[in-house]
């Protein structure tokens, strides 16, 4: 074998060497990075075993910081919120409560709660914070939302540390340059104590008070049993975010380090290739490299420079598993379902009942602020969210077809239901209905109208329905039994 093979071939494994040490080392920096995986449900818990409201605070502040930089958070935050609240939302049994319709129609309500921006912010809250805080004032409904960072104190059941009785909030306010600190304990609604105290002392000894105008809501997502705070929806992502993230930015070094060697350079000596590896790093794009007869220009193969991105999507499904969406519909990219059209269409079964069972979780935060509004033994206040198991346009509309043809569905019903998925305007009354035109002819118009299958009964004869059904628009389709013919047989 020749000295110039040999060299190569060692060149080759050291080159290929170099590559394994790499990413080694990256794998290793990673697995630090994960941590101990025994040690994941204990980060952020007391010796009881129990979330701490300084752990909860730290946790949000990187979860908030992860949701406005990483596409895969914003995106997981984003889907949550489509799913949930994207069909708006009803509130039922309004009629005759005329203290709930002004509190649903105040500013502050409406910009708070039951607004797009509010209930989006809603959303981002629980995904960062876990857990909800409204104040509502008892003399004019007022609300004000308080953020985490504002909740410094808490009072439970001494039996049981679910039950919350009393939250602190501490906060600043400010009047032109004076600054004002603030601290007060709110009683949580659904609390009734026998006497209400007008203070509440804290840890630190300190006496602050009750103030009794306001009451708190609270509403606290994945709640373990046992414990008092609530956990982030986006908890369970973060460290398969890191992971995914870490892999994306090594394969990416790696694309940049294999873009700096596009060519390789042999010559029989030492000086000549010095002197190529010169004329060539002068070449601009497009260049002309200029060498001696012993001198050889071949392009770096392909095999064992390439990177592949997509090896690093099963990090991207866990980070999808942990937000409760599909990786297609989180990565944007129909790839992932292995380039199924269908597939990145179909809001899977699965990811439909969580998106269900958040709908419900919202239900009793927003019927909890409605219902203690509304007070009283009459009908009760509810929540209802649209289906979001709905059809594509075309398929529905198939199925009103089927309805009408079948006798299943009035006209009038088949048209508002029409109009309905068709996102079309009505003209005319939803109870009006159109007229055959020149455009939609009907058989008793004598327009120029295709001929269409008429039914048949058995014996031959025409099928003919119920006179008085006739009368009341309804079809009678009981002891038939049809055959279809074009009519055009002689």
């Amino acid at each position: 074998m020749a000295v110039d093979e040999v060299t190569r071939i060692i060149q080759e494994l050291s080159a290929k060497a170099d590559r394994v040490e790499y990413m080694e080392e990256a794998l290793a920096d990673m697995a630090a990075k994960l941590g101990d995986m025994s040690g994941w449900e204990q980060v952020g818990f007391n010796d009881e075993g129990l979330l701490t409201l300084d752990e909860l605070k730290q946790m949000s502040k990187q979860l908030q910081d992860m949701v406005a930089q990483s596409p895969l958070m914003k995106r997981g935050a984003q889907l949550r919120y489509g799913y949930v609240f994207g069909q708006g939302m009803n509130i039922l049994n309004l009629d005759g409560k005329p203290r709930v319709k002004k509190f649903v129609d105040l500013p502050a309500v409406r910009r708070s709660l039951l607004s797009t921006t509010g209930q989006e912010s809603l959303n981002t809250t629980r995904f960062t914070d876990g857990n909800i805080f409204v104040l509502r004032s008892t003399k004019n409904d007022k609300v004000i939302r308080v953020p985490l960072k504002q909740v410094t104190g808490v009072v439970t059941d001494p039996d049981d540390a679910e039950t919350i009785w009393y939250i602190k909030r501490s906060w600043t306010t400010f009047s032109g340059t004076t600054k004002k600190d603030n601290e007060k304990w709110y009683r949580v609604n659904g609390y009734e104590p026998a006497k209400e105290p007008t203070s509440i002392t804290d840890n630190g000894g300190k006496s602050v008070p009750v103030d009794k105008a306001y009451i708190m809501h609270v509403h606290r997502a994945n709640r373990l049993t046992g414990q008092t705070w609530g956990l982030p929806d986006g908890y369970a992502a973060m460290k398969w975010l890191l992971a995914y993230t870490e892999y994306l930015q090594n394969n990416s070094t790696l694309v940049a380090a294999y873009a700096k060697i596009a060519y390789k350079v042999s010559t029989n000596t030492k000086t000549g290739g010095q002197i190529v590896g010169a004329q060539v790093a002068q070449a601009g794009a497009g260049g002309i490299a200029s060498m001696g007869l012993d001198a050889n220009l071949t392009a770096v193969p392909a095999t064992g420079s390439t990177v592949s991105f997509q090896n690093g999507r099963p990090l991207a499904a866990m980070v999808a598993a942990a937000l409760g969406v599909s990786v297609v519909a989180l990565l944007s990219d129909p790839g992932a379902a292995g380039s199924s059209y269908g597939s990145a269409q179909t809001l899977d079964t699965p990811t439909l009942k969580v998106m269900i069972g958040l709908q419900n979780n919202w239900k009793e935060f927003f019927e909890d602020i409605l219902l203690a509004v509304q007070g009283g033994s009459e009908t009760p206040i509810a929540i209802d969210f649209p289906s979001i198991d709905n059809d594509p346009v075309y398929r529905a509309l198939a199925s009103l077809q089927a309805g009408f043809q079948t006798g299943a569905l009035f006209q009038s019903e088949y048209r508002a239901a029409f109009l309905k998925i068709s996102d079309v305007d009505p003209i005319e009354a939803i109870d009006k209905l159109p007229k055959p035109t020149a455009f939609t002819p009907s058989s008793s118009t004598g327009g120029n109208q295709p001929k269409q299958p008429t039914a048949t009964t058995a014996g031959g004869q025409p099928a003919t329905n119920d006179s008085n059904a006739a009368k009341s628009g309804e079809t009678d389709n009981s002891k038939r039994t049809d055959t279809l013919s074009t009519g055009d047989s002689k």
